[in-house]
């Protein structure tokens, strides 16, 4: 229904919320969550059930395997959900269906359906192998880089089709990497086991991906069709499957939207696909302007006048400034695309459209200032004038700057997030009047917030090579005034990846909220060429020449705060990052001769040659002598490994993980170690990417190697000094 909401309330019972009688049910009560150790959950369609997670296994960044309990809101009971061939057994993914308390699941690969909780379990799919052929889910490299979920299932509004990917790995590259197991002794496990995953690299064999649309009304004879990539594709590819799906939405019962992407990511398509047969007919392409650059055509996009019209974010060309992201209004008829916003400003995403109103709904930023969303809405006619514009966020105050949005399937309502930069507090309101009610203000947060005193934030901008400007945001210790007599460590963390963006108005709490307001340093994000919200312009800078130009920015701009700051200590600056980040502070520190004392690099890529095909290739091209082999070259850490001598650097990774193999820091080492040079590494048996488990333990191996770095000596609280101004360091 488009004005119930459901959630768990603040003493752990799920409840649905109504907005026209602003009454609120109870549908289960938090005993249930706490007996069977709930950590998500979901609601059937027609509220009848609610399906429960348990037992949940991290996988990769989005995927999980789960076990999984159905309860009877009705009757008060509880059922087991899985496959009859393995009671006890993990699913990869379960979800409800649009209709009534329809389901599908996947288990061993393959998708499963079942008309209604109490139904027989229909596979959709049978050709599934374990790491090698997907189906219903994504393999590792379309969840992390291109559907960025779990889930490869799209159902059509009325619940009588879905359409679902099939993904094969069957070509791509295995990845290998042990597991040592607990350091506790066990006879059965003296030796590592060794685990596999599909992982393609730049210029090797991608995975194929093929689209299936199915009936399912008939689970006895499942009719499925083939979604058929347009010839526009096609005709932009050395091998016929050498693209990727990157979006796929009903438009409604009886036709799909699917973007296609060439796998050298400079070439796009939206397509309108229907018919018996499925082929699929492009309404919309795009190149990038002198192909100096990536496509980023992704959704959603929503639909008018019957799928006539519709409406995404697409770039706009504002003269010498290049190209900045805005909404589109598209036509399929003529094909001829009218914007409906303009400016030097990006929009986020497109997010709802009314069609009684004819009013599209978009999370934007604001002009000069990047580090802002908010909610805008503009009428769907063919003009671009401001005064059709309305901003809906803006008189909210200097505490709520940055909104994400949820809207009701009807658009007629939304939930608005405040995420800073105040605590943030989340309501619900209506479209045509904009009344609300408050859902949560985070009391409790702000509490213990008022209890602790945090650092001073100052933000501002310092000019870059090109006529750009850099986003810049310290944070002070608390006593730390304009006529400081003290001096003061910095350190900076990076990040760099192209698109990235760290000033915004944001509430976040972090490491360097720590060390600023205990520890007495100063801590600084640089968003620089490359960052994103900031036009395409700034952000394909980087297109071809990866560790160029964001790693002078890092080491400019801090050369900039140290001349210009007083009460920053000259000589104790250090630099951090991680992944991407991790990559820009090592070769700032290897580039630099003046600015940083120190680096540490957590999880960094040393070589692109050895990350993923998607992103390596969307920035760099591929590392064949007729693309882009001596930009690989030229970016690669390894290469630079002589320029670490006499420099101090601390390495920290883990073994297990999927994302930033350990392969990189390990011929890293290893090239160092050939160059003579001396350095600090810290590895974590077992540990995936986030290096969750451990974090306490990084932070600390952290702090200790700053300690040294800046001649801090530790004591058992570890007590920062700060050192009184040299004039003659100065």
């Amino acid at each position: 229904m488009d004005d119930e909401i459901g959630y768990r309330d603040k003493d752990g019972h799920l409840v649905i919320y109504s907005v026209k009688s602003k009454s609120t049910k109870i549908l289960l009560e938090n005993t249930t969550f706490a007996d069977y150790d709930v950590q998500k959950y979901s609601i059937s369609a027609d509220h009848n059930y609610v399906l429960l997670l348990h037992d949940v296994a991290k996988l990769y960044r989005y995927s999980f395997k789960a076990k999984y309990k159905i309860f009877d809101i009705v009757n008060r009971k509880i059922y087991s959900l899985h496959p009859s061939e393995d009671p006890e057994g993990y699913l990869q993914y379960a979800a409800w269906g649009p209709r009534d308390n329809q389901m599908v699941y996947v288990w061993g690969n393959n998708l499963f359906y079942i008309s209604g909780v109490n139904g027989t379990h229909h596979p959709i799919s049978t050709n599934g192998v374990e790491t090698i052929i997907f189906n219903g889910i994504p393999d590792w490299l379309y969840e992390e880089e291109i559907l960025k979920s779990n889930s490869a299932i799209w159902w059509s509004p009325d619940g009588n089709f879905l359409c679902y990917a099939t993904i094969n790995d069957t070509k791509v590259g295995t990845f290998y990497y042990n597991w040592f197991g607990s350091p506790i002794f066990n006879e059965s496990h003296v030796y590592p086991e060794l685990f596999q995953l599909r992982y393609p690299k730049p210029g090797g064999d991608n995975p194929s991906a093929f689209l299936w649309v199915v009936d399912v009304r008939n689970p006895l004879n499942f009719m499925q069709r083939d979604v058929k990539p347009p010839r526009e594709v096609q005709d932009q590819l050395v091998h016929v499957w050498d693209h990727y799906f990157t979006s796929v939405q009903w438009i409604d019962n009886q036709s799909l939207a699917v973007i296609w992407l060439a796998r050298s990511q400079n070439f796009s398509v939206v397509t309108q696909c229907a018919g018996e047969l499925w082929y699929c007919v492009v309404v919309y392409e795009q190149s990038p302007p002198s192909r100096k650059g990536w496509v980023d055509l992704r959704g959603p996009i929503f639909f008018g006048q019957g799928g006539k019209n519709w409406y995404m974010r697409l770039p706009l060309p504002e003269g010498q400034h290049g190209h900045y992201q805005h909404v589109a209004m598209a036509n399929n008829d003529t094909r001829h695309v009218d914007f409906l916003t303009q400016g030097r400003y990006d929009t986020f995403k497109v997010v709802a459209y009314h069609e009684a109103s004819n009013t599209v709904y978009y999370l934007t930023t604001l002009e000069n200032r990047p580090g802002e969303r908010h909610l805008f809405s503009v009428s769907g006619k063919k003009a671009r004038a401001a005064t059709f514009t309305k901003c809906l966020t803006c008189e909210e105050g200097e505490g709520c700057l940055f909104f994400n949005v949820i809207f009701s399937p009807g658009s007629k309502y939304y939930v608005l997030e405040c995420l800073g930069p105040d605590i943030p507090k989340i309501e619900i309101r209506s479209i045509y009047n904009q009344t609300f009610d408050i859902l949560d203000t985070n009391d409790d947060l702000r509490d213990l917030i008022d209890q602790r005193t945090l650092p001073q934030i100052r933000t501002f901008q310092v000019p870059l090579r090109g006529g750009y400007k850099a986003q810049v945001r310290l944070f002070l210790p608390p006593g730390v005034t304009e006529d400081e007599v003290l001096l003061y460590p910095l350190v900076v963390f990076a990040d760099g990846a192209p698109g990235s963006q760290l000033v915004t108005s944001e509430f976040n709490l972090h490491w360097g909220s720590y060390l600023s307001s205990r520890r007495n340093h100063i801590y600084a994000w640089i968003d620089g060429r490359g960052s994103g919200s900031q036009g395409d312009k700034m952000m394909h800078e980087l297109y071809y020449r990866l560790g160029s130009v964001e790693v002078e920015d890092q080491i400019e701009v801090t050369r900039y705060l140290k001349d210009n700051l007083a009460f920053i200590h000259p000589s104790h600056i250090a630099i951090w990052g991680w992944f991407y980040g991790g990559y820009v502070a090592a070769l700032a520190l290897a580039n630099d001769k003046t600015v940083f004392k120190c680096a540490i690099s957590v999880a960094p890529v040393t070589s692109w040659l050895y990350y993923d095909s998607a992103f390596a290739e969307r920035y760099m091209g591929t590392p064949l002598p007729q693309d882009n082999y001596l930009g690989f070259e030229k970016a690669s850490l390894v290469k630079k490994a002589h320029k670490f001598k006499g420099k101090k650097l601390l390495l920290m990774h883990g073994t297990a993980d999927d994302k930033v193999h350990v392969q990189q820091s390990l011929i890293f080492m290893k090239a160092l170690i050939e160059e003579g040079v001396l350095f600090q590494t810290q590895l974590y048996p077992d540990e995936d990417y986030s290096l969750s488990k451990v974090r306490r333990h990084l932070f600390r191996t952290m702090e200790d190697f700053l300690n040294e770095c800046f001649y801090i000596q530790r004591k058992d609280e570890y007590e920062n000094t700060r050192v009184k101004k040299d004039i003659k360091a100065r």
